[in-house]
């Protein structure tokens, strides 16, 4: 059976601190730049941000008391342990089917609108070549920002409705009927906000 977990911890990591296979730090990059001086540093911010993302509140008092390093640990400690608990609230079982529906579910929509997108530029994009630029290459740099803004609004929107999601118990205490019915009050929600942005 697959088990989505350490995927979905990779996922809280590659938001807070970055990933191996990109240049940027996630979060922690952001608002505490090595080349800015620590007085530039947001704390505030930074704090705001994870608890928009994951619901977890940081003391800012706390975090100035840290060095870099160290923050990154005790941020990552916190989600870590903020998802422990919500997976005893929840139940293992319930968690792992939602991972699944939500991970599915979040890829598909962003997927649809990645290529939305894409077509989008596609007719746009021999403007450029207007602007005495190549067309071809100003294509390949928007399809790369495009698909890398994709990549991190999918692990964002992950991480909140992993966070967030009420789940009930189903018939019987069936985890599959608890983790879907999460799914389709986010699915409902979805669709209300895009019948919003229509209007």
């Amino acid at each position: 059976e697959d088990n989505l977990k350490d995927d979905i911890t990779r996922i809280f990591e590659d938001l807070l601190i970055g990933s191996e296979v990109s240049a940027d730090e996630g979060m922690v990059g952001l608002f505490f730049n090595p080349e800015l001086g620590e007085d530039q540093w947001d704390y505030d911010e930074f704090a705001r941000r994870v608890h928009d993302v994951f619901g977890i509140v940081l003391d800012v008092k706390e975090l100035k008391k840290l060095e870099r390093e160290e923050l990154k640990e005790h941020a990552m400690n916190r989600i870590r342990e903020g998802y422990a608990e919500r997976e005893k609230t929840i139940g293992s079982e319930h968690l792992r089917k939602l991972e699944k529906l939500v991970l599915l579910q979040v890829v598909d929509e962003q997927w649809k609108d990645h290529l939305y997108n894409m077509d989008h530029i596609k007719e746009g994009i021999h403007w450029e070549g207007y602007g005495g630029k190549d067309p071809l290459v100003q294509y390949k740099l928007l399809a790369r920002d495009t698909f890398n803004e994709m990549i991190v609004t999918i692990k964002e929107r992950v991480a909140r409705y992993l966070f967030r999601l009420e789940v009930e118990q189903g018939p019987a205490n069936d985890p599959e009927a608890g983790a879907q019915h999460a799914v389709e009050v986010l699915e409902k929600e979805q669709e209300e906000r895009k019948e919003q942005q229509m209007v």
